[in-house]
């Protein structure tokens, strides 16, 4: 078995490639039509997009990414455990991208980091870390539906349309001359 120190930058390298694969695919004219499907399915089939067919994409494309995902698992801990098949395990990668934010590829990876990075810590405090991740989500999803990211966009484009407002020059007054 490899170094742990190789293994973490190989993996590290993987992810990273794939992130950067899915931002092009995102920002490609297929993702516009994904993110088009996404908000009104009709209006993009009256448009003539076959739905079905970037539906199928999608399933592909993730379903490759996927895959990579688990090799790059099997390939870390060296060995298949089944209880990483369980809908607990699917369930937190659904945690993770509504907690980080659904709308950008950034939000499921920042989700993952804060819930596992916070998980040991706050575990050894208390048994209810369940519920604490639970209550977390739940107050995400009413206050915030687009996660984290979407609450520090709203708060930085508050903060800049503010500074943006404090410190634009005012209109020229009218000059009025006298004859």
């Amino acid at each position: 078995m490899l170094d742990p120190g190789v293994r973490y930058y190989f993996t590290l390298a993987i992810v990273l490639v794939s992130l950067s694969l899915m931002y092009r695919l995102v920002n490609s004219s297929v993702g516009l039509v994904f993110r088009m499907i996404r908000e009104n399915e009709q209006r993009a089939e009256m448009l003539g997009y076959n739905v079905t067919v970037y539906k199928m994409i999608a399933f592909i494309a993730s379903g490759a990414f996927a895959g990579v995902a688990g090799a790059l698992a099997v390939y870390v801990n060296g060995f298949v455990d089944a209880s990483r098949f369980s809908l607990i395990v699917a369930g937190d990668a659904i945690i993770f991208t509504m907690l980080g934010g659904r709308a950008t590829l950034i939000g499921g990876v920042i989700g993952a980091v804060l819930i596992e990075g916070t998980s040991n810590y706050v575990s050894q405090l208390t048994d209810a870390y369940p519920l604490i991740v639970g209550l977390l989500l739940l107050v995400t999803v009413v206050v915030e539906p687009d996660g984290l990211i979407g609450l520090w966009k709203r708060l930085t484009d508050r903060l800049t349309s503010d500074v943006t407002e404090k410190t634009a020059e005012p209109p020229p007054s009218e000059v009025t001359t006298d004859e």
